[in-house]
């Protein structure tokens, strides 16, 4: 069934993200119409897949051991925070120092791509960390005061009367 279905997808995916985005250049605006149509969908489609066999795994398995490395360990700590500071750091970057297309992306346009994503990369998770520690941090150590069996016990006394 889905187990399956994710083992065809994820490759399916990744064949069409290597030729949209491989070594053959596309003209515009085909590039463009490719990209919002047939790369976002493929793009949807990988991630599920992925999705899909994370949660199928097994801690033991390849995967889980994957998973379970530290750095990607680090990653999920801190994704919400990226996820929240990311924009916004796009654009005081952009604004402050070195704006997403210039002069030199156009004469190394895949040294720009992977240059710029690391450092961006690497930008967004220190915020993150800042961000994590100062608020996150202390406002998930309020769960505490907030018992989770507390709706179970009065879901069970509802049915009961």
């Amino acid at each position: 069934g889905l187990d399956r279905l994710s083992k065809i997808a994820g490759p399916i995916a990744l064949a069409v993200a290597v030729i949209l985005y491989g070594p053959i250049h596309l003209p515009e605006p085909l590039s463009t119409q490719l990209d919002f149509s047939i790369g976002f969908s493929a793009l949807c489609i990988g991630f599920g897949a992925l999705l899909t066999r994370v949660v199928l795994s097994t801690p033991g398995s390849l995967l889980g051991r994957v998973l379970s490395w530290r750095a990607l360990v680090t990653l999920g700590t801190y994704s919400y925070a990226m996820y929240l500071v990311h924009v916004p750091l796009l654009r005081v970057v952009s604004k402050v120092a070195v704006p997403p297309q210039w002069a030199g992306s156009q004469r190394w346009p895949l040294l720009w791509v992977f240059g710029y994503t690391t450092v961006m990369t690497v930008l967004t998770l220190a915020a993150a960390m800042v961000s994590w520690h100062l608020c996150e941090k202390h406002l998930l150590a309020l769960k505490r005061h907030f018992p989770y069996g507390a709706r179970e016990q009065h879901a069970a006394y509802d049915r009961a009367a």
